[in-house]
Formats: structure tokens, C-alpha cells, sequence
């Protein structure tokens, strides 16, 4: 192949076909960028989400504070235990509590929406199948 340009390309094609150069590219669908876009937006709320409880943890670590083995259910009310008898760390935990309740809102909500619609789309293999949802219109 020459690195001249032609105006009869077809030889130059024939010989990439016939060398190996060309290979055919798969292109996903619209449903299936979908489903990516849903599935990384959650996973986006998620370390959201964590990076801020991780944040409290380490802003109540620097008064010598160590909330250990505190679950997801517990936590904000070993937080305001904690900080009870400081005003001003406490209005500022619960800025923070308040913002990571909204965060995990809004992750659960968009859980539900990925279980409602993604789940039953899927085979048994985790291949994404025609969902009405997920199709253009």
C-alpha cells in the first residue's frame, strides 16, 4: 500500500482485508449504554456516599473520636452522641449527616430503579436482553 492518496481505493482495502489489518468492530447498543450509564451512576452515589462517612469518621478522629464498629443503621446516632456536647461540631455533623442521608436516598432510589429494570432484562448469564425500557422510541 502506497501513502500516496488514490482516488480508486478499493485495492488498497482488499489488500487490509487480505493482510489482517481490518478486523470487524462489535457496536453495543443503545440499550446496553443504558444500562451502563445506570449501573456506573449508582456506583457513583455509592463512593459518594462513603467518601462522606469516611469524612465524618476522620473529622470526629481529630478530637479523639473513634466510631468503631458502626454500621450503616447506627452510625448517625453514634455521631450525635458523640458530638452532643459540642454546639458547634455538632451543627456541623449535622450538615454532614443530613447530606449523607440525602446521598443514600437518592442511592436507594436508584438501586430500585436498576433492580426494577435492569434485573429483569438480564438472562441467567448477566447478558442484557430486550427491555422495553431501555429501547428508543
Amino acid at each position: 500500500m502506497s501513502a500516496k492518496p488514490r482516488f480508486i481505493v478499493f485495492p488498497d482495502i482488499a489488500d487490509m482485508m487480505r493482510t489482517g489489518w481490518f478486523r470487524q468492530a462489535h457496536i453495543k447498543t443503545v440499550a446496553c449504554y443504558r444500562m451502563r450509564l445506570f449501573l456506573s451512576q449508582r456506583r457513583n452515589l455509592k463512593r459518594k456516599f462513603l467518601d462522606l462517612e469516611n469524612s465524618i469518621r476522620d473529622s470526629l478522629k481529630a478530637f479523639g473520636i473513634r466510631l468503631n464498629c458502626t454500621g450503616r443503621g447506627a452510625f448517625e446516632a453514634a455521631v450525635r452522641a458523640a458530638v452532643a456536647n459540642d454546639r458547634m461540631t455538632s451543627m456541623l455533623m449535622d450538615a454532614m449527616l443530613s447530606a449523607r442521608a440525602a446521598l443514600w436516598k437518592e442511592y436507594c432510589r436508584l438501586h430500585d430503579l436498576v433492580v426494577k429494570f435492569l434485573l429483569p432484562a438480564m438472562n441467567s448469564a448477566g447478558v442484557l436482553w430486550r427491555s422495553p425500557v431501555l429501547e428508543v422510541r
